[in-house]
């Protein structure tokens, strides 16, 4: 569950992140943070794609969760988009 925080195209997103059993409860609410930067590489057309999520509670379910999850997800969208090419 989550509410956008920020929108600012095509350069960064900035939302809210909570399990939903844990809605509404602010101390549980992380922050997702997604940056587009087209020319993050001098030497192509290259966009870099920085994702930060923090604000997470340390040691908690949710930290372990996404310091598992976003690697493997971004890892498989990078496979895919170098595959479209």
């Amino acid at each position: 569950v989550g509410e956008v925080v920020e929108f600012d195209p095509p350069k960064r997103l900035v939302l809210t992140w909570v399990p939903p059993a844990e809605h509404g409860q602010p101390e549980k609410t992380s922050r997702v943070t997604i940056t587009l930067d087209p020319e993050g590489w001098p030497n192509g057309p290259w966009t870099k794609l920085q994702l930060v999520h923090s604000e997470l509670e340390p040691d908690s379910k949710m930290f372990h969760s996404v310091s598992y999850g976003w690697p493997g997800l971004m890892s498989a969208l990078k496979t895919m988009l170098e595959s479209a090419h």
